[in-house]
């Protein structure tokens, strides 16, 4: 074997090893995924990312319905948070009908329902009279 095979093959193992770490940590548990949005969210950093974290818990947690419910419920929290009151209503929606076997998780989301309801309506009413 030519030094110069050994240099590529050497080469070659520390692009794979490091294409494995990659893929290790893009491969993290739902729960992982779920702590990483917690911490975004709590320090404020990057809400959007904490969004997009919470989404794929939602998706990838099917067989943990408590953390998916917890994930979607927390959707709604930080698009409430954001003004996004539509996109909020919808994920607390959502845990209501898709995780109704999470009693108070879906008893916290109908709470938000309620309250993002009237303002919704109060900020309807102004745009009616604004274009009156």
């Amino acid at each position: 074997m030519s030094h110069a095979h050994v240099r590529t093959m050497g080469g070659l193992a520390v692009v794979v090893g490091l294409l494995l770490s990659v893929l290790l940590v893009a491969q993290q548990s739902p729960r992982e995924l779920f702590e990483r949005a917690r911490l975004l969210e709590d320090s404020s950093q990057n809400l959007a990312e904490a969004i997009s974290l919470y989404g794929q818990v939602v998706d990838q947690a099917s067989a943990e319905r408590a953390l998916a419910a917890t994930a979607q419920l927390r959707l709604g929290l930080l698009y409430e948070r954001l003004g996004r009151t539509t996109d909020a209503q919808r994920a607390f929606e959502a845990v209501v009908s898709d995780y109704a076997d999470q009693r108070d998780l879906a008893q916290q989301a109908q709470v938000r329902i309620a309250a993002i309801a009237p303002r919704r309506e109060r900020s309807g009413v102004i745009l009616r009279e604004v274009n009156i």
